[in-house]
C-alpha cells in the first residue's frame, strides 16, 4: 500500500437510485478509485481525479445495500482500502404496491386489519391510536404476513390505523384508514 491515507469515508444525498460518497485524504494521488457492490451484483466502478474528495454513485437499484471501497491510486500503487456500506431509499412508486386495507372480525375490542403487498418486503409495520392523539402502539408483522389483529380497543373509540412496508433502506409511506 501506498501513503497517504484516505479516511472519514461519509455517504450523503442518499436517493432510490443513487448516492454520493465523500472522503477525507491530504493529498498525493493521482486519481480515487470507488469501487461499489450489492450482494449478487457485479462490482462497479467510477474514478475520480485526485483532487475530488467525493463521487456521485448513480444507477442505482431502489432498497439495495450496497458495499462501498475508495482506494486512492498513484503511479505505484493503490492505497488500502477505506470502506463503507449503505442502502438506497424505498422507491416512491414502491407505495403503491401496498394497498387495500380491509377491516374483518370487529368487536367491541378488537380488529382484523388486512392488507394487499404486490412486492416482497421484510416486514410491515403496524401503527395505531386514538384518533387525533399522538400516542400510538405498534405491531411488526414478518414480511409473508398481510394482516394483524388488534386487541386491547376502547369499545366506541375512533382508532387511527397506518401500515408500513418495511424493507432494507426505510420504509414506504403509510396506508392510512379509520375504524370506530
Amino acid at each position: 500500500a501506498v501513503s497517504p491515507t484516505i479516511s472519514g469515508l461519509t455517504v450523503s444525498n442518499v436517493t432510490a437510485s443513487s448516492l454520493r460518497v465523500w472522503w477525507e485524504s491530504a493529498g498525493g494521488y493521482a486519481w480515487f478509485l470507488v469501487e461499489y457492490r450489492a450482494v449478487g451484483e457485479e462490482t462497479r466502478n467510477v474514478t475520480v481525479g485526485g483532487d475530488l474528495r467525493h463521487a456521485l454513485l448513480a444507477g442505482l437499484n431502489p432498497s439495495t445495500r450496497y458495499t462501498i471501497t475508495v482506494y486512492g491510486l498513484t503511479a505505484s500503487g493503490r492505497s488500502a482500502p477505506l470502506t463503507t456500506e449503505a442502502s438506497t431509499e424505498v422507491d416512491p412508486s414502491e407505495a403503491m404496491k401496498l394497498d387495500t386495507l380491509t377491516f374483518s372480525q370487529v368487536t367491541a375490542g378488537s380488529f382484523r386489519i388486512t392488507w394487499r403487498a404486490e412486492k416482497v418486503f421484510e416486514s410491515f409495520l403496524v401503527v395505531y391510536g386514538v384518533r387525533g392523539s399522538d400516542v400510538t402502539h405498534n405491531v411488526s408483522v414478518t414480511g409473508d404476513g398481510r394482516f394483524a389483529v388488534i386487541t386491547g380497543l376502547r369499545p366506541g373509540t375512533a382508532y387511527t390505523v397506518r401500515v408500513y412496508g418495511v424493507s432494507a433502506s426505510g420504509q414506504t409511506q403509510p396506508l392510512t384508514t379509520h375504524i370506530t
